[in-house]
């Protein structure tokens, strides 16, 4: 997993302020798949208290789909601890397509806060096949996390 803090530029075009890549690799320690189980969740960024998931929330796009002998009916959701589905509901990823940018966290009241306890931002992938068996497969996760440290220092 890479974990990114998008540009100025990057952040003006996009509206997120981090790219996490989930993927393959050849490289068992920086392959995400290996795991030998249907299911995994990562843990890429943490949460601090008053950190905040803000609009446009999360956004998957799928580079290359998850595939290999034995692996089947790949899926990935992006949430916080606690709730898996939070921010992208669990979808099918699919080459060159996207899962919605707005999940079930907009629907709940808008977007997610920390509350001070341990939290996280989870990324969970899984399919019907261990994962262990994939050969291949991108998927970047954009996301829009505001610091409350970084607010704290705003001089208004």
């Amino acid at each position: 997993m890479r974990i990114s803090a998008l540009t100025e530029s990057e952040r003006a075009q996009t509206g997120f302020s981090h790219c996490i890549r989930v993927g393959y690799s050849s490289v068992p320690a920086e392959n995400d798949f290996n795991v030998a189980a249907a299911t995994a969740t990562l843990q890429p960024l943490t949460l601090l208290a008053g950190d905040t998931v803000a609009y446009p929330l999360a956004h998957v796009y799928t580079k290359t789909a998850p595939a290999g002998a034995g692996l089947s009916a790949p899926t990935i959701s992006v949430g916080v601890t606690g709730t898996a589905d939070a921010l992208v509901a669990s979808g099918t990823p699919v080459t060159g397509r996207s899962l919605g940018a707005i999940g079930p966290a907009a629907t709940g009241g808008g977007p997610f806060v920390s509350d001070g306890t341990a939290k996280f931002l989870t990324i969970t992938i899984g399919s019907t096949g261990n994962l262990s068996l994939a050969t291949a497969g991108e998927i970047l996760v954009f996301v829009n996390v505001i610091r409350a440290a970084d607010l704290a220092k705003v001089q208004g």
